[in-house]
């Protein structure tokens, strides 16, 4: 069971040379004037470039990448022939959540030797809009879902039954239609299995941005005063508005659905990302009652993909699928309280902190609440 609450935020303040900013109260009041909502996202014109160290993106500008192209929703996948020529929808959503994934294995690889890394780790953790990030995770839990065979083939026996647009319309009419499906459970298991995992890397991260937090607090440079916190954070609120996924695979149409072969497209967009800390025989449990529903979702934009479905007539209906509540004020919680935190700083090592804690754990918890034993952050 991940844990992100403990003894060491407890041992971080009566350790430090100044306060730490921790708690939500002394936060809120340290951070007047901040948005308590997330920023809203719009159209951009910079991109983050693959190609920075673990394969994060690079912090660097570049054109405006491509929309998806959107097809009319009759048309379907089968007539793609060898395939869409653009990533589908669903895979330029879940972008968003797999460049973090990559900023991740970036921070992993920082020591925080520097002031400049613990910017670049800020830029990178505040960089990502909420309400995207949010909708990105729920895009890759369905491509997850999309990838399970025993899923995909529930869903193609059904049209050997009936008819796409039949299919389609029970999709929408009933919200449990796919989860009665014979391989729903096995949908469930992939997509709760990479969650647990996925939360598990960002935990163990977090709590080596924790850990050296401790170690800042011996050196010159760590605890040297900083007073440049509103200027850095309109800059990473500017990047988050800013930026532009990298770029998605297109999955080719495979027997006449829309394929997800994660594994193809590369380590950043496989589902066992972090496959140390996953086990394919456990058996997964959802958290309680409000998983489900996110799950019923989850499986619905599976669907939506493979069927071609995720555009045209379908894209307010995919949209709305994206967006879950819960999730959705998670994601919000965890910057809201990472640009409190970071305004509340007076030293390089509390920044190291703020980033692990808000930045990094309560992101864990956002994206691992859904499975039981994984204990959401603040956005609980």
């Amino acid at each position: 069971m991940i844990s992100f609450r403990g003894p060491i935020e407890t041992q971080l303040r009566r350790r430090a040379r100044r306060p730490i900013v921790a708690s939500v109260t002394a936060l809120l009041a340290a951070a007047g004037g901040l948005s308590a909502c997330a920023t809203q996202s719009n159209d951009a014109t910079l991109a983050y470039v693959p190609g920075a160290p673990s394969s994060a993106p690079s912090l660097a500008p570049r054109a405006q990448l491509t929309s998806p192209t959107r097809a009319s929703a009759t048309e379907g996948v089968a007539a793609a022939g060898a395939g869409p020529a653009a990533p589908s929808a669903m895979a330029f959503r879940a972008a968003n959540y797999v460049d973090f994934r990559m900023d991740v294995d970036r921070l992993d690889a920082l020591g925080l030797r520097s002031l400049k890394e613990t910017r670049e780790a800020h830029e990178r953790l505040g960089a990502h809009d909420p309400q995207k990030l949010a909708e990105g995770w729920m895009a890759y839990a369905a491509l997850v879902a999309a990838d399970t065979p025993q899923f995909v083939e529930a869903v193609r026996k059904e049209l050997r039954r009936s008819s796409r647009d039949r299919v389609l319309k029970n999709i929408t009419e009933k919200p449990r239609y796919l989860s009665n499906l014979a391989g729903a459970g096995d949908a469930y298991q992939s997509v709760l299995r990479t969650a647990a995992s996925d939360a598990h890397k960002m935990a163990a991260v977090g709590e080596k941005f924790r850990s050296r937090s401790y170690e800042l607090q011996e050196t010159s440079w760590g605890v040297k005063p900083t007073a440049d916190q509103q200027q850095r954070l309109k800059k990473v609120r500017t990047l988050a508005q800013t930026r532009r996924p990298s770029a998605a695979p297109v999955f080719p149409a495979k027997r006449g659905l829309q394929g997800a072969q994660l594994a193809s497209a590369g380590d950043d967009w496989s589902a066992i990302w972090a496959s140390a800390n996953a086990s394919k025989s456990k058996t997964y449990e959802l958290s309680g009652a409000r998983a489900q529903p996110v799950m019923d979702q989850v499986l619905i934009l599976a669907a939506q993909h493979m069927l071609g479905a995720s555009d045209g007539a379908y894209a307010d209906q995919t949209q709305q699928l994206l967006r879950n509540d819960k999730t959705r004020q998670c994601f919000n919680w965890a910057k809201l309280h990472l640009d409190q935190c970071i305004a509340a700083t007076r030293a390089p090592y509390e920044e190291a902190y703020c980033l692990g804690r808000h930045g990094l754990d309560d992101i864990a918890g956002c994206v691992g609440w859904v499975v039981a034993g994984v204990e959401a952050g603040h956005g609980s």
